[in-house]
């Protein structure tokens, strides 16, 4: 395989590991029922403070901005 794939691979998992560890983190903080989890109330603690809104912003639009280039591109 090459390095190239090899390293989206290697940055695809960790991505995948390392966001759904928060997650799992978060919904075990926030609600009773282990593991349940309200969409309105991630959100709203992703803009708790200015730290969290840069991030979840910066986030947002880059993603907008992806999904739109994969739309396009991919036509």
């Amino acid at each position: 395989m090459p390095i190239r794939q090899t390293l989206y691979l290697f940055l695809s998992i960790v991505g995948l590991l390392t966001t759904w560890y928060f997650n799992f983190q978060h919904m075990s903080d926030t609600e009773t029922t282990l593991f349940t989890f309200n969409l309105m109330e991630f959100l709203r603690d992703g803009f708790s403070n200015a730290a969290a809104s840069s991030l979840s912003s910066d986030l947002f639009i880059g993603a907008a901005g992806a999904s739109l280039f994969i739309i396009f591109e991919g036509r």
